[in-house]
């Protein structure tokens, strides 16, 4: 579960803007100068105060920070507004690394990254749940929150944690786009961004002038119902693509069953190095936690490389490389998301939707098992916002005539192709393309930057990108794919 929120290649202390220093703009709504997280350049930022309780319009409210980065054209076209995944990722924080793919769209539009109520800056809801960072692994292949430590979590917010929905959270976004008089918006939303995304075509279908949705989850998806039979499908994927090639093949001739094999043999403890200090550590390990640490290495194409290779080593007694991998997922994830706004969503729009599955027909003969949804329905036992649940409505599919473009990882574990498709069937000018081999995020791989800047161009024609993506060649040994 911690590493679908991860990923999903990818959690908190986010730093979205600094104080405001001095107007840069006369904007009907204040901008002010700023910095992003590992952006050497400077932002400009601005902040819209919303109700907590947007039904009541009383009470409580939060301040959601939205940072801009300003097209070198004078007069920029419509602005292009990001939406991170998780949910519970702030879109400030992630803000350099997708920068390099929207280049091409920064020519001649404005790029704004909006913390979503709940995120980054946003009144973000932080919980201190593992401990996986540089003193310790103790943690680390745990599948599951403690219930005690969640408790205390929801008892130290200052919040309303059942006003903390998707649907609020796009009226917060239409409150902003009106009060900074943007007019008509293009959007970019990735993994739970584009169900931000979908929801806002649904609810204010006249604001947004075209749409990229990027590892598409629809409202019809039951979050982590469907993780163990995606999941396997990538690592069949996997599986498939190593035996199809003459050197992983020769190199893994087993690689059919050795995920298998390394699940039903996981000892209770392993001695390695910490991957940070160096000294030496003995870590406990469990089967749904290797499991989930495996499923965490799919989301990316590069590290899904890495696979047969690590699951090899750790037959063999080497743990070290899964759990630098491990550790590597976990800080990525723990320095972006709010755990406690994933909690918050999760538990009140998906998890009372799950008892219409048949949970067990859904994760048999999988290798995740219920060891990601079984701990997010504990969690959500446990978790305030879980008591009631939201509209009807939300679940439904978004029917909407916004043009539209839907971008899939052939090999993604959690959002894979199928997803993009049920999303189309009521997007009426809607285009899908699928990148071989890749898995979860793929608007910066292979032709997706130049597909993404002809479609918001020009957003009524098909967006020409060839297929040419491949998985990444896989490791044969540490130093790399040659023999």
């Amino acid at each position: 579960m911690r590493l679908f929120a991860a990923l999903a290649t990818l959690l908190l202390s986010v730093v979205a803007c600094q104080q405001p220093k001095s107007p840069v703009s006369t904007d009907a709504h204040r901008w002010t100068s700023c910095r992003l997280p590992g952006l050497a350049e400077p932002a400009q930022c601005a902040v819209t105060h919303v109700f907590e309780n947007r039904g009541r319009q009383t009470g409580r409210k939060i301040a959601i920070h939205v940072a801009r980065l300003k097209s070198s054209k004078t007069n920029a076209d419509s602005p292009l507004i990001f939406i991170a995944g998780g949910p519970g990722q702030g879109a400030s924080h992630v803000a350099a690394s997708v920068l390099g793919g929207l280049r091409r769209v920064r020519r001649t539009r404005d790029l704004l990254f909006v913390d979503l109520r709940g995120t980054g800056r946003s009144g973000a809801l932080g919980c201190d749940l593992q401990d996986v960072g540089s003193k310790g692994l103790r943690d680390l292949f745990e599948a599951e929150f403690p219930a005690d430590k969640l408790a205390a979590c929801a008892q130290s917010y200052n919040a309303d944690l059942s006003q903390y929905t998707t649907a609020n959270a796009v009226d917060d976004l239409e409150q902003m786009r009106q009060e900074l008089q943007l007019g008509q918006v293009n959007v970019l939303g990735v993994s739970y961004g584009t169900r931000v995304a979908l929801t806002w075509m649904r609810r204010h279908p006249k604001a947004i002038r075209a749409a990229v949705l990027d590892s598409v989850a629809p409202p019809q998806m039951r979050l982590f119902a469907p993780f163990a039979t995606d999941a396997e499908r990538a690592w069949q994927l996997v599986v498939r693509d190593c035996e199809a090639n003459l050197q992983c093949r020769q190199r893994f001739p087993r690689v059919r069953g050795s995920l298998r094999r390394l699940l039903g043999a996981v000892p209770p403890t392993v001695e390695v190095r910490h991957p940070v200090t160096g000294g030496p550590v003995t870590l406990k390990l469990t089967r749904a936690g290797v499991a989930m640490a495996v499923r965490g290495l799919l989301y990316s194409a590069e590290l899904a490389a890495l696979l047969p290779l690590v699951i090899d080593q750790a037959l063999s007694g080497q743990w070290q490389p899964l759990v630098a991998q491990t550790l590597l997922l976990s800080h990525g994830a723990a320095e972006s998301m709010s755990v406690g706004l994933m909690l918050s969503t999760v538990c009140r729009e998906d998890a009372p939707r799950l008892a219409a599955v048949d949970l067990s027909a859904a994760v048999s003969g999988t290798f995740l098992g219920r060891h990601a949804v079984d701990p997010m329905r504990q969690a959500c036992a446990v978790w305030p916002s879980s008591v009631t649940q939201t509209d009807a409505v939300y679940a439904k599919a978004v029917v909407s005539d916004v043009p539209t473009l839907l971008l899939s990882g052939e090999a993604d574990p959690v959002t894979p192709p199928r997803w993009a498709a049920l999303a189309m069937k009521t997007l009426t000018h809607s285009h899908h393309i699928v990148f071989r081999g890749m898995g979860h995020s793929v608007a910066s791989k292979g032709c997706g930057p130049r597909a993404i800047a002809a479609f918001f161009t020009e957003p009524s024609a098909a967006p020409a990108c060839e297929l040419s993506s491949q998985r990444p060649a896989f490791f044969l040994t540490p130093s790399g794919p040659a023999p």
